[in-house]
């Protein structure tokens, strides 16, 4: 959470006003209960020392001083058991929830899309897709999401999307119901389930692909086009007899420019270092070839760890910003599969979100 744009404060402290700065403030969100101890920390500092000479001058001393924390014990209690919702997966905060989608008039067969957006601040790691109840006439596809949070600020606040797309199947009205998320408000304790309003969505019939029989030709068969294959033959003879006269004329010119401008003769030790360098010379893997690799992954660890190699070497190179915030996400769904425990994060999202970037 700690800023570039660091002012010092003052500070009393054992008598003496003092200059403070905050070095640096991370936002910790516990994944277990019980006690936590945060271990020491330690900031090495240089130190100038002045002390009046006889002369009534001032000596100067530098000292390296190491300045170390006490150990601090956190208390982590256990989530409240009374009424907790089935669908509860640790969010826990303040947040809303909202869905549209691009098109309310649509046609069968045609692509639209569903964009649920959750927004408040807390733990947004742990908010993932909320189910929706799709009706039988709509199929949907797997989903992409992006993040947008305020790091500095403490609950970190912002919004989760998450998109899904979807095709009508039929003409009609298409009704997608509420779409509901459920978190632990931290102020009351209590469970709270949010919802969003229905979507109606007025589906037209698919267009049909219609024949005016009025095109169509008595003779549809190709005796009329026959002429075309001689006059192709000899044109493309036409086109071989001068394209090998100018071959002939740009030889004898490579020929002179190449006697003119001849190099100094290469040794066979220099072609034996030439050889094994290009031999000995990595191959570069692509993005792609890596991604592929995840699919021969012997467990869901390797899995994770591999990905997130990837999203980390793609990171450096990615210039896109959208790109970047869906590389960020990525990782943080890797964190959250390796290191929380019942997490839903799966192997398939994840592969796919990448698939997609690269």
């Amino acid at each position: 959470m700690t800023t570039e744009d660091q002012f010092p404060q003052t500070e009393k402290y054992n008598g003496k006003m003092y200059k403070t700065y905050i070095i640096r403030k991370v936002q910790l969100f516990p994944l277990q209960t019980g006690d936590i101890k945060l271990d020491t920390a330690s900031v090495d500092n240089e130190v100038t020392i002045y002390r009046p000479n006889r002369s009534g001058y001032a000596d100067a001393e530098t000292k390296n001083v190491t300045l170390s924390s006490e150990p601090l014990i956190i208390h982590v209690k256990e989530l409240p058991e009374k009424n907790k919702p089935a669908d509860f997966n640790g969010t826990i905060g303040k947040f809303t929830i909202t869905t549209q989608v691009n098109k309310l008039i649509d046609t069968a067969d045609e692509n639209n899309t569903l964009q649920i957006t959750i927004e408040g601040e807390g733990n947004f790691q742990t908010i993932n897709c909320p189910k929706v109840q799709w009706p039988g006439n709509a199929d949907h596809f797997d989903n992409t999401e992006k993040t947008e949070i305020n790091k500095l600020v403490f609950p970190a606040s912002g919004t989760k999307i998450f998109e899904i797309p979807f095709v009508a199947k039929q003409a009609g009205k298409l009704i997608i119901p509420p779409v509901q998320f459920t978190y632990l408000d931290i102020n009351t304790q209590q469970y709270k389930t949010v919802s969003s309003d229905s979507i109606v969505i007025d589906v037209a019939p698919p267009f049909k692909n219609k024949i005016e029989k009025s095109k169509i030709s008595g003779d549809i068969t190709n005796h009329k086009y026959i002429w075309i294959v001689p006059a192709i033959a000899l044109l493309v003879g036409i086109l071989w007899w001068m394209s090998q006269g100018r071959n002939e004329r740009n030889k004898k010119e490579t020929a002179l420019e190449a006697a003119e401008n001849k190099p100094a003769e290469t040794t066979i030790e220099e072609t034996i270092v030439s050889a094994e360098e290009e031999i000995q010379a990595p191959i570069p893997i692509s993005f792609a070839e890596k991604l592929n690799e995840l699919l021969v992954a012997e467990d869901d660890k390797t899995f994770f760890i591999r990905a997130k190699q990837l999203c980390t070497e793609m990171l450096q190179e990615e210039a896109d910003k959208e790109k970047q915030i869906q590389l960020q996400n990525i990782l943080k769904q890797c964190d959250e599969a390796l290191y929380f425990p019942g997490s839903v994060v799966s192997k398939e999202s994840v592969f796919s979100m990448l698939e997609n970037i690269v």
